[in-house]
C-alpha cells in the first residue's frame, strides 16, 4: 500500500496505495510478458470517491521475448488467441494477490507533491486530564482514548460539517494506526479551530491547549533503521482473528452521517476507541 501496514494517514486524501498505481508489467502464467493500466477514467467524486473511476484498461504482449536487452524489447498488440482481458487481470492484481496471477516485474506509481505533515495530539497534561480528558476507566488511561477525543477525532473526520469543516479540510486528515486517534494532516486543514467549535458544543470552558500541535518533517516512516536486511525483508506474523464481538468492522462514513457520531460511539462502545481512519470515504 501507499505508506506500509493498511493505507497510513495519507488514504482519506489521496485513496488508498492500490490506487496510485497506473501501469504493471508482469509475465503470466502462459508465458507472455505484458504491461497494462487505466486508460479511461470516470469522475467518481458525485459518489463520495476521492479518486476517479477506472472504465477502461489497455496491454501490451512483447513481441520479441526471446531478446534480453530490456532497450530493443519490442511491444504491440497480443495475438487474437491471447485470452486474457486486461480489465479483469487489472483489478485481480491490485486486490487478489499479484502472485496468484502471474510475475509482477515493475509498477509505475502516480506521484503527489509534497507536503509536510502536522500532528495534533491529545495532551496529557495534568490540567487537561483534569478539566478536558476526564474518563476514568481503566480502557481510557490515556486522552488518545478518552470518548472526548475519540467523538472529536471521528467527528472531524466522518462529519466534518457539523465542525463548520469543509470536505477537503477533512480528508486532509487521516490516522494511522488502531486506536490512534491522533491526526497526521497534510496541506490545509482545520484542527485548531474545529477543536475549539467541538469544546464549545460540549459546554466545556477552556481547553484550546488540550490539543497539541506538533509539525513533522513529511511522510511517516513505517520501517526503522535496522528493521530490513539487504535483499530481504522480516517475517511477519500469520494472519489471526481478533478477539472480540465488534472487531474488524468496516463502517461506512454514509452510516456515521446518519446516526451521528454518538450513537455510533454509544452502539460500538470501548471499541469505537480502537478506529483506524485511513481509507476516505
Amino acid at each position: 500500500t501507499f505508506q506500509a501496514g493498511l493505507s497510513g494517514s495519507w488514504g482519506t486524501r489521496y485513496g488508498l496505495g492500490a490506487d496510485q498505481v497506473v501501469q504493471i508489467e508482469m509475465v503470466l502464467p502462459n508465458g507472455f510478458h505484458v504491461k497494462f493500466g487505466p486508460t479511461e477514467w470516470k469522475d467518481a467524486s458525485a459518489e463520495g470517491f476521492t479518486v476517479p473511476r477506472t472504465i477502461g484498461v489497455t496491454g501490451l504482449c512483447r513481441t520479441n521475448p526471446e531478446e534480453r536487452d530490456e532497450e530493443k524489447w519490442v511491444w504491440g498488440d497480443c495475438p487474437n488467441d491471447f485470452g486474457i482481458d486486461f480489465m479483469d487481470l487489472w483489478y485481480a492484481i491490485r486486490g487478489g494477490g499479484g502472485g496468484t496471477w502471474g510475475v509482477v516485474l515493475s509498477m509505475h506509481l502516480q506521484l503527489h507533491d509534497y507536503v509536510p505533515s502536522v500532528e495534533y495530539r491529545a495532551s496529557s497534561s495534568e490540567e487537561c486530564l483534569a478539566t478536558v480528558f476526564t474518563a476514568d476507566s481503566s480502557l481510557f488511561m490515556h486522552p488518545l482514548t478518552d470518548p472526548l477525543n475519540v467523538e472529536f477525532v471521528a467527528t472531524y473526520i466522518m462529519t466534518p460539517s457539523v465542525l463548520n469543516v469543509t470536505v477537503e479540510q477533512s480528508r486532509a486528515c487521516g490516522s494511522p494506526g488502531t486506536g490512534y486517534n491522533q491526526p497526521q494532516c497534510y496541506g490545509e486543514e482545520a484542527i485548531s479551530q474545529a477543536w475549539i467549535t467541538f469544546l464549545q458544543m460540549k459546554n466545556i470552558t477552556g481547553g484550546a491547549e488540550c490539543r497539541e500541535r506538533n509539525p513533522r518533517g513529511g511522510l511517516p516512516s513505517s520501517s526503522p533503521l535496522g528493521s530490513r536486511f539487504e535483499g530481504q525483508i522480516t517475517d511477519s506474523t500469520s494472519p489471526d482473528i481478533a478477539a472480540g464481538a465488534i472487531n474488524g468492522v468496516l463502517v461506512p462514513k454514509a452510516w456515521i452521517e446518519k446516526v451521528g457520531v454518538q450513537s455510533a460511539t454509544n452502539m460500538f462502545g470501548p471499541n469505537f476507541a480502537l478506529n483506524y481512519y485511513a481509507f476516505g470515504s
